[in-house]
């Protein structure tokens, strides 16, 4: 008898934009900001938990991620602040596929909106930096 073991990984394909930041801004700011948008619709804000690290010391609490969630051109998009157990704030703002590649009229249609977005949370909300220091991330697509 033969035993077979197969292992898969998933891929992701889409846009990641990506950047550290001191502090989390206030959450109102940002989501009057998001609405503020034009094209922008359907605005949502919720906590999470996230993943609980290993560390030396064990297992830490788990991150709170605070997520924004929107529709812009008939498309579902999203954008949060990851704050881990050191305090330590990430923000993710992506438009991804798993295991599959969005549309490239998608990536053409959403990808300036994040630009915009991002731009009018740094202006409103008062965060250094911060737009300009988002790294962008494109894998499966091409981002002009």
């Amino acid at each position: 008898m033969a035993l077979v073991l197969v292992a898969g990984c998933d891929y992701v394909h889409g846009v990641i934009h990506f950047t550290r930041i001191t502090e989390i801004p206030p959450f109102k700011c940002v989501e009057n900001s998001l609405r503020k948008v034009e094209g922008v619709s359907d605005v949502l804000y919720r906590t999470e938990e996230g993943g609980r690290p290993l560390t030396a010391h064990g297992i830490e609490k788990p991150d709170r991620i605070h997520r924004y969630m929107y529709k812009y051109a008939g498309l579902n998009g999203n954008f949060y602040f990851k704050v881990n157990y050191k305090d330590e704030t990430e923000f993710y703002h992506t438009y991804i596929d798993i295991n599959a590649t969005p549309p490239q009229a998608d990536i053409d249609a959403i990808r300036p909106a994040m630009f915009q977005i991002e731009k009018r949370v740094a202006d409103e909300c008062g965060v250094p930096n911060f737009s300009s220091s988002v790294k962008e991330s494109c894998s499966g697509v091409q981002c002009k």
